[in-house]
């Protein structure tokens, strides 16, 4: 894929992304108008029935992942039956030279029998160096907590993840977004 490709590709990704709405239930999913379509579940299964757009999706999500820094992989306990997902996330991290971090961000790893299970499935799919050296990550948050609040070091996971609210270069007053205590934020 030459430069110019990548940017209009980028760009089509951005598109998507913005238009992409996240609802805090499935309760508020339910009372969304019948004008939006009904959103499409994939279940954690190996047999996943593709159409060729899904087929398209799965294959620029492997590209994306050997490219990737840092993978975030948000509320998701890589059930065994679910193999698919494991093969896809090995297919597109086994030649990845740049990977520096990958946070499996879960509320339910705060219940030691979850986080048990998930670090057992993780260490049969990722290297011990991956461990020992601190790519692999376990985060016990939620979604919200895991952008708005603070990692055990002191510092936040935006931060961690190249992604602050704020360019680093500005002092606190000069700061554009203020993150609120309650998760909120405001522009300055």
């Amino acid at each position: 894929m030459g430069e110019a490709e990548a940017r209009g590709e980028v760009a089509r990704l951005r598109r998507m992304l913005e238009s992409i709405t996240v609802y805090d239930s499935y309760a508020d999913l339910r009372r969304t108008p019948v004008a939006f379509p009904s959103p499409l579940l994939i279940t954690p299964t190996w047999n996943k029935s593709f159409t060729s757009q899904l087929a398209d999706i799965w294959k620029k999500a492997v590209l994306a992942l050997r490219a990737a820094t840092r993978v975030i992989i948000l509320g998701y306990s890589m059930p065994p039956t679910d193999q698919h997902f494991r093969y896809l996330l090995a297919a597109g991290l086994q030649d990845n030279i740049s990977l520096q971090n990958i946070f499996f961000v879960n509320l339910g790893l705060r219940e030691e029998n979850t986080k048990t299970q998930l670090e057992g499935r993780l260490h049969s799919l990722f290297r011990r160096e991956h461990f020992d050296r601190g790519i692999i990550q376990l985060v016990a948050k939620n979604t919200r907590e895991f952008f708005t609040g603070s990692e055990p070091s002191g510092g936040s996971y935006r931060t961690a993840i190249g992604r602050p609210l704020n360019s680093p270069e500005l002092a606190p007053e000069q700061a554009r977004w203020i993150l609120h205590e309650d998760g909120s934020k405001s522009i300055h």
